[in-house]
């Protein structure tokens, strides 16, 4: 598998849009160090929590401001901002 050619160092990211609740589970098997998730986000999967969870959130068109306040979970470990 690719991810064994990586160096140590290197985040190993599995990439899902509203992945299932086993989805999840195999991925943290698999030894993935995050899940990046676009869509949605189901309970259980912030409730097993083996890896950490990166939340894709899409932007479209023209940013004018940054947003104050994103309305996420404190389950997350990082936002990912996704942009055309």
């Amino acid at each position: 598998m690719l991810k064994r050619r990586l160096d140590d160092d290197i985040k190993k990211v599995a990439v899902c849009i509203s992945p299932s609740v086993e989805l999840a589970a195999r991925i943290s098997d698999l030894g993935f160090d995050v899940l990046q998730i676009h869509g949605d986000i189901n309970n259980k999967i912030l409730d097993m929590k083996h890896i950490q969870i990166w939340k894709a959130i899409n932007i479209k068109g023209e940013i004018k401001e940054a947003p104050k306040k994103f309305d996420i979970s404190k389950k997350i470990d990082g936002l990912v901002i996704d942009a055309a």
